[in-house]
């Protein structure tokens, strides 16, 4: 009988490797983010080869415009960046968003100084009680943001609530890691800025205006492959979303945050040869709102033809669009020209997976 029971763990075990060896070598990037940090966390449990999975993580300092740059793209498989830039650079890259990888509505926050005349008034439309300014107060203001990028989304969505757009406003044009630096010796009003980086910013005094969720709109991290990568490698990126899923349920476990902190201040570590401290780890993974399986399929699924994340897109592209016509830009934006592919499949099918 123990010798049957060794044979049989034996033969699995045998499997599992095979599995292994044989499966296609996934080239995956992400960002040096919260999300790339939770794949990362995935790995370092194994269930990547638990799962029969050959992934070749690269994780990156780059922004999402550079990853979905034609030529770039040709380095990756698969990659998560921010919805804007998966709908706004998708132009001429063919790309299906298969998942998500978080909510950063909470995470994506409007600054000022703490004497800024646009705190003086909140509740300004109605419909948004939290949010601080008034057209008085922002006409003509200077703000630092990251164009085409999330923030830059925020800042339009914001001054739309006033009645304005970006014409009303001066923006410098400014990459996230320098801007809460390059503002103090500035003389702009705000700027738009994510986590962690917002932690600086709350940690050098300025005051928040207003963040996407307090905006009602939805604002996440997508997941991407190729067109043709997506369509013939079902099997591999279904168990990749489970995968991811499971690092996900790990943070959604409150016993579970205190090893949470300390693997997130390992992986920054490694990758940015700085010591960060526990609280600073802890603010940016509560400042990240992860979802499960079923969270991610309702924001997939299609009514009347029209998905929630679809809405996402479309919203983009029409705020986009009312820009170019208010600046002049050449871009039309229109929805035809950005078909990028959203599928439920891999979600559907990464349910159906059982636990290891």
């Amino acid at each position: 009988m123990f010798i049957s029971k060794m044979v049989k763990l034996f033969i699995v075990g045998l499997i599992c490797s095979v599995s292994t060896c044989l499966a296609t070598p996934m080239r995956l990037t992400m960002m040096l983010e919260h999300e790339g940090f939770l794949m990362w966390y995935a790995l370092q449990k194994g269930w990547d080869k638990e799962l029969g999975l050959d992934l070749n993580l690269e994780i990156t300092k780059a922004s999402g415009e550079y990853i979905l740059n034609v030529d770039n793209a040709k380095a990756w498989d698969v990659t998560s960046v921010g919805v804007v830039p998966a709908t706004i650079y998708s132009k001429n890259l063919p790309i299906t968003v298969f998942a998500l990888a978080n909510n950063e509505s909470r995470a994506t926050e409007i600054f000022v100084k703490p004497d800024s005349e646009i705190l003086k008034t909140q509740g300004y439309n109605s419909k948004y009680p939290t949010v601080y300014g008034s057209p008085e107060s922002i006409k003509g203001k200077t703000f630092m943001v990251r164009e085409n990028t999330s923030v830059f989304y925020t800042l339009m969505m914001w001054l739309k609530i006033f009645g304005l757009d970006l014409k009303d406003v001066n923006y410098m044009n400014v990459t996230i890691p320098e801007m809460v630096q390059k503002f103090q010796d500035s003389n702009a009003e705000g700027f738009v800025i994510w986590s962690p980086d917002s932690y600086e910013a709350i940690r050098y005094g300025y005051a928040q205006v207003a963040n996407v969720e307090e905006m009602h709109a939805f604002l996440p991290m997508v997941f991407c492959a190729h067109n043709d990568y997506a369509k013939n490698h079902t099997e591999e990126l279904s168990k990749l979303v489970y995968l991811y899923s499971k690092a996900c349920h790990e943070q959604r476990q409150k016993h579970n945050l205190p090893e949470m902190i300390k693997a997130y201040q390992k992986f920054l570590k490694i990758y940015t040869g700085i010591s960060f401290n526990e609280t600073f780890c802890k603010f940016d993974l509560l400042r990240h709102v992860v979802l499960s399986l079923d969270e991610q399929i309702d924001y997939f699924k299609e009514v009347n033809g029209v998905s929630k994340i679809s809405e996402v897109r479309n919203n983009i592209l029409s705020l986009y669009r009312e820009s170019a016509n208010s600046l002049g830009w050449k871009e039309s934006y229109e929805e035809k020209d950005y078909p990028n592919t959203i599928s439920d499949r891999y979600l559907i099918e990464a349910k159906k997976i059982q636990q290891p």
